[in-house]
């Protein structure tokens, strides 16, 4: 009969039944875990300051484009392509903007750039031209709740006006000074922009609204997941 022969001592096991060999192994994966989880954690912090960051919009301010309980992710990247940690870009005629309010950075505001440096635009009956040429199709009624398409820099969408609305339907030709950017939402009736607080510096821009990831809230089947925004890209 062959006789057991004893244990050797690094993989002898202790009181608790363990082998001092796979504690250590335990050990390392522990730590390799949790750097791996911190690296993770850093990585992430990095995208959301520098790449891309995702929102929740709160109102109707930027309806119809943009409805209240839509999520969007914002190209924090859009106005910073040569200089990585400051903006080297000015927003584009009709892009979607997240920007820090200027007299109160913390805010964020989401707003349709209308007008870039050097344009000049004005407001007739809710109609608004920039530089001599009528953006909006038609002028919306001033009796009543209104929708009306609007195109300018291959951005093709659509404003909504509501009846007895306290924004105003006119504003007498301005025009946009360096470094800043007129905006206003496309819901002309609620929320303030350009028209109340005038224009803003493009130092202030965070990034460019690009795609809805998620969507819900009330909707014409009731409220809840509203699975047709899912994934459309925000024009």
């Amino acid at each position: 009969m062959e006789s057991a022969r004893d244990p050797e001592p690094d993989t002898a096991p202790d009181r608790n039944g363990f082998s001092g060999k796979p504690l250590v192994a335990s050990r390392s994966f522990l730590w390799s875990y949790v750097a791996a989880i911190v690296l993770a954690a850093a990585a992430a912090f990095l995208v959301r300051i520098h790449i891309v960051e995702a929102y929740r919009i709160p109102t109707d301010f930027m309806s119809p484009t943009l409805l209240s309980g839509d999520h969007i992710f914002v190209d924090k990247m859009a106005y910073r392509r040569w200089k990585l940690f400051g903006p080297s870009a000015l927003p584009a005629r009709g892009d979607i903007v997240v920007f820090s309010f200027p007299s109160q950075p913390k805010k964020d505001f989401i707003k349709r750039v209308i007008a870039v440096p050097g344009d000049q635009v004005s407001i007739a009956d809710g109609a608004v031209t920039v530089n001599g040429a009528k953006i909006t199709s038609r002028e919306p009624s001033p009796t009543g709740e209104d929708e009306v398409e609007e195109s300018i820099g291959g951005h093709n969408y659509r404003v909504s006006w509501l009846k007895d609305s306290a924004q105003p339907r006119k504003m007498p030709p301005v025009q946009v000074p360096a470094g800043q950017v007129f905006v206003l939402g496309d819901n002309r009736s609620q929320g303030q922009d350009s028209r109340n607080w005038g224009f803003v510096p493009a130092k202030f821009m965070k990034g460019r609204a690009s795609v809805i990831w998620f969507s819900s809230g009330k909707s014409a089947k009731g409220k809840g997941i509203r699975w047709q925004r899912i994934f459309r890209r925000v024009e």
